[in-house]
C-alpha cells in the first residue's frame, strides 16, 4: 500500500517553530490476525519520498506492531 504522513510546524511560545513539520511517503505492506474481539498487526513501511522542514531526522524503513480489542 501507499501511506502519507503530514505534520503541521510545532508552536513554541506562540510562535511556529521552524525546525518542525513536513511530510513523508511510504510503500507499506502488512498482515493482520483477527481472533474473537482482538486483531494482532505487523506492518513495514520503505520510505519514498520525504519533505521534513530543516535538520530533523530522515525516516528510515520502520516496523510497526498493533494489537486492537473490539468491543
Amino acid at each position: 500500500g501507499y501511506t502519507w504522513e503530514y505534520s503541521k510546524k510545532d508552536k513554541l511560545q506562540g510562535e511556529d517553530y521552524m525546525h518542525s513539520g513536513g511530510f513523508a511517503s511510504f510503500l507499506s505492506s502488512g498482515v493482520k490476525y483477527y481472533f474473537k474481539e482482538t486483531s494482532l498487526g505487523l506492518s513495514y513501511f520503505i520510505p519514498l519520498t520525504q519533505n521534513l522542514n530543516d535538520n530533523q531526522l530522515q525516516n528510515e524503513n520502520r516496523i510497526t506492531c498493533d494489537v486492537s480489542f473490539y468491543f
